[in-house]
Order: structure tokens, then C-alpha cells, then sequence
């Protein structure tokens, strides 16, 4: 039990050290990516009419450039995902100062924005449940492993260990005679005391109950 603990804290400890490192990852790839174009809107870019649209356009072109960077690591639709909802009041405020739309238009776009960030996050949890499901996998398959190692390592101790077990109980039960002949009873039955529990544990040794 103690060692499947101690495993499971170690796989627990690197699934955690694997999701920074894929959100620190990602999270400078988007800000390389996205952050001139932000700093395009500061400058007043997409400040006339058909701005955002023009905005929206190139939006999509840098999130399909991120999409298609490899080994980003399970954090790749979660990070994208908070970034671009704290840039959601530039984005809002953009389409709602462009001049080029009417007021239902506008109306359309904001239920369009909502649907399109709901079904991202919809697609994020089932990413998110693959990748755990599969972790798990790997997880378990990494303990199974280790398991076996340790059995057969184990295994091809023990016959050594109950050697050198044996070596020690046989001497101890020679110093147990020489202390009954001397008289020394006290001394003998402390001594029997340790030769029963070394009898014992020999005999755990014989059937390999590892856990």
C-alpha cells in the first residue's frame, strides 16, 4: 500500500509538472502570436468601419496558426481559451463602435460569439476527458510495470536473502546452547525471543507477499 502511495504521488506530482509546462508553453506562443494584434487595436487599426470583421479574419487566421504548432501538451485548448476570454471586452468593444453595422447585425454577432465560445468549451471538456482517460492509462500501466519490476527483482533476491537469514538464525541458535550450558537462562530466553522472530520471518519469506 505504502509503495503504490509513493507511486502514485510521483505520477501525481509529474501529470502536474507536465500541465505547467504545457500552459507555460502555450501561453508564450500566444502571446507572441496575439499580442501585435492587440497592440493593433490600441493603435486604433480596426477603428473604422468594417474594422472588426477585419479584426475577426485575422483572429481566426493566428488561432489556426496555434492549432497547427505540434507538442503543445494537454493544456493547448485551456490556455487559448483563458486568454481569449480576458481580451473578450476588446473584442465586444470593437464590434459594438463599428459603424458599418446595424444594431441587429450587432445582435447576431454577440449570440454567434456566444455559441462559437460555448461549443469551444464543450469541445475543451471532451479534449480534456480523452487526455485524463488516457493519463489514467499510462498511469496504471506505469505502476503495473513497476510492480513487476519490483517482483522480479524481489524474486531474484530472495533466495540469497533467506540464505544470509538462515546463516544468522543458525548462529543465533548455537549462542542459545552455549548460554544453556553456561547457565546463563535470562540471557537464553531473550535470545529465544529474537530466534522466534527471525523463524518468522523466514517463513514470511517463503510465499512472496510483496503488498
Amino acid at each position: 500500500k505504502k509503495l503504490q502511495d509513493k507511486l502514485q504521488a510521483k505520477l501525481d506530482d509529474f501529470c502536474k509538472q507536465n500541465m505547467k509546462a504545457s500552459s507555460d508553453y502555450c501561453m508564450a506562443l500566444i502571446q507572441d502570436s496575439f499580442h501585435p494584434l492587440y497592440e493593433d487595436v490600441k493603435q486604433g487599426t480596426f477603428s473604422k468601419p468594417g474594422g472588426y470583421y477585419i479584426f475577426i479574419k485575422k483572429m481566426n487566421e493566428l488561432k489556426d496558426k496555434y492549432h497547427q504548432v505540434p507538442r503543445k501538451g494537454v493544456q493547448t485548448g485551456e490556455t487559448l481559451r483563458k486568454y481569449l476570454d480576458s481580451k473578450e471586452g476588446v473584442v465586444d468593444a470593437l464590434l459594438q463602435t463599428d459603424q458599418s453595422l446595424t444594431e441587429k447585425e450587432k445582435e447576431i454577432e454577440v449570440k454567434r460569439m456566444k455559441s462559437e465560445a460555448a461549443e469551444a468549451a464543450n469541445k475543451m471538456l471532451e479534449e480534456m476527458q480523452k487526455k485524463n482517460e488516457q493519463m489514467m492509462r499510462e498511469r496504471e500501466a506505469s505502476y503495473q510495470e513497476h510492480v513487476k519490476q519490483l517482483t522480479e527483482k524481489m524474486e531474484k533476491e530472495r533466495p540469497q536473502l533467506i540464505a544470509d537469514q538462515e546463516r544468522v538464525l543458525a548462529l543465533k541458535l548455537q549462542e542459545q546452547e552455549r548460554l544453556l550450558q553456561e547457565g546463563f537462562q535470562k540471557e537464553s530466553k531473550e535470545l529465544y525471543k529474537e530466534i522466534a522472530a527471525l523463524k518468522k520471518k523466514l517463513k514470511e519469506f517463503s510465499p512472496c507477499n510483496i503488498f
